[in-house]
């Protein structure tokens, strides 16, 4: 068997034989008439004409029968065989061709034919190496069966996999549609900080560093929640950010360190009008992205309709878990998650215990879309306190056993929001690592008037994952995190 190694030297050779010729296997720029897709558009007029073209792209087959050699190379739009006849090439061109091997980039001139088995070919007559590639590609039937190098070498899993790439470019389309519906629907996208002094609009860890400049601590953003608030009391009226978020958590199926979400807020409304808004918001995504109003995911059938369903928190945690929260402890509680197997939270607050029991015993069953609604105020320290209720007068859609939006009448009175703030934090000092912080300068920007307001985050990569029938989130997202390779392996 050919070690790598030898692979790579040899292949070291040629580009070393090709400089020795005055060829550089790594020009700056080469000019292309046509990309290929467009080649293979326009291809009856090219071919009748017998017009010469330029293509570029990376040879993805190389197939030497005697005097001719048959190729496939693909640039980013798409791929097309070439047909090399070794009479059709000047002596140097001919010596260039035993040059060239799987993997590498090559610049090629010719017209437009059919093959005889009916397949759109160009025949070439002049070829030059462009890119010399050292390393040879996976093999192309097999790809890379090593799903942790998959993700570790994206770059070759979207080489060998067309699928796995156009997942990606869904993605793109997705993320283009609901941005561009935002604005549409009178929204102003924004851009706050990603370096926060104050780690809040969320329960979450942190990521910690240090500013050297200016010698304090700052962390990176587990939400943008607070300052596109703060818009809010500025002026704003419906304003919304999509990027990155950063949560020092555990990974799984549906988690990763660092995520991308969307949050918007609108001014003068709430969360029931939020929930009529997104109930159309997601019917005209899934149409225009051509994904559709029915999927699978991940072996159930799930079918969207403009009227989704609601359901209270306590009456869901009622059905699948057979407890009242209303009327519960937190011993309650865990002998609940004892006997049904769960382990109970490490951290005694009533927070982690309604979040455990909703999350294991329940969350698995909400596979078709469904508003959750009235959380426990202990889950919703930044939500408004529904009108004659003890609960949080939020909302989560829940599909296919995971949360995608997460949304709430927004808190506005200073006061309360401050409260609000000192009892998570005393869940600090019971040792809750992902409790909500408080930050004493929004409190003083709601103390200047925020009107009343709704908000709602939506997790782009879990949607992405519902939408492209992923199991994991690290197959949707480009470079996961992972952990490094050692030495040796």
């Amino acid at each position: 068997m050919v070690q790598l190694n030898d692979i790579i030297a040899e292949r070291r050779r040629k580009r070393d034989a090709l400089k020795s010729l005055g060829v550089n296997p790594y020009p700056a720029g080469i000019k292309r008439s046509h990309e290929i897709k467009k080649a293979i558009a326009d291809f009856d007029a090219l071919s009748k004409k017998k017009t010469k073209i330029r293509l570029a792209g990376r040879v993805l087959l190389l197939r030497p029968y005697g005097a001719i050699t048959f190729m496939k190379i693909a640039d980013g739009s798409d791929e097309i065989q070439l047909l090399v006849r070794r009479a059709s090439l000047d002596k140097n061109q001919t010596k260039f061709m035993s040059y060239v091997d799987l993997g590498d980039f090559v610049a090629v001139r010719g017209i437009l034919a059919l093959s005889k088995s009916g397949e759109k070919t160009l025949e070439v007559e002049n070829i030059e190496i462009i890119t010399k590639a050292l390393r040879s590609l996976p093999d192309k039937w097999h790809g890379l069966t090593d799903v942790e190098e998959r993700f570790r070498r994206r770059y070759l899993d979207l080489l060998m996999s067309q699928g796995n790439k156009n997942r990606f470019i869904l993605r793109a389309k997705i993320s283009n549609i609901i941005r561009e519906q935002f604005i549409k629907d009178g929204f102003l996208e924004v851009e706050t900080p990603t370096l926060q002094s104050v780690p809040a609009g969320a329960a979450a860890r942190p990521f910690k560093t240090h500013l050297a400049a200016l010698d304090i601590p700052l962390y990176l953003r587990i939400a943008p929640e607070l300052y596109l608030k703060e818009l809010l009391v500025g002026g704003f009226d419906k304003v919304f950010e999509m990027g990155r978020m950063f949560r020092n958590e555990g990974m799984d199926a549906t988690h990763n360190p660092e995520f991308t979400a969307l949050e918007g807020y609108w001014a003068y409304q709430d969360a029931q009008g939020l929930m009529d808004y997104l109930e159309k918001f997601i019917i005209k995504v899934l149409d225009k992205s051509g994904v559709g109003r029915k999927m699978i995911f991940r072996d159930h059938k799930i079918e969207w309709n403009l009227s989704i369903p609601k359901k209270s928190f306590n009456e869901i945690v009622k059905t699948y878990a057979k407890i009242d929260l209303a009327k519960s402890n937190i011993e309650e509680i865990a002998d609940v998650l004892i006997k049904s197997g769960h382990d109970i939270p490490k951290i005694k607050t009533e927070s982690e215990f309604c979040e455990a029991v909703f999350k294991k015993m329940c969350l698995p069953h909400l596979i078709q879309p469904i508003f959750v609604t009235e959380h426990p105020l202990a889950l919703s320290p930044l939500a408004k306190k529904k009108a004659g209720s003890d609960v949080a007068d939020r909302f989560q859609l829940v599909v296919g056993g995971f949360e995608l939006i997460n949304g709430y009448s927004e808190l506005n009175d200073p006061d309360e929001q401050r409260e609000r703030f000192e009892k998570s934090e005393a869940d600090i000092g019971k040792g809750a690592q992902e409790a909500q912080l408080g930050d004493e300068d929004f409190v003083e920007a709601l103390e200047y008037g925020m009107p009343p307001a709704a908000g709602f985050g939506i997790g782009m990569d879990r949607l992405v994952m519902l939408l492209t029938d992923s199991a994991n989130i690290r197959e949707v997202i480009l470079f996961p995190t992972m952990r490094p390779k050692k030495n040796g392996e």
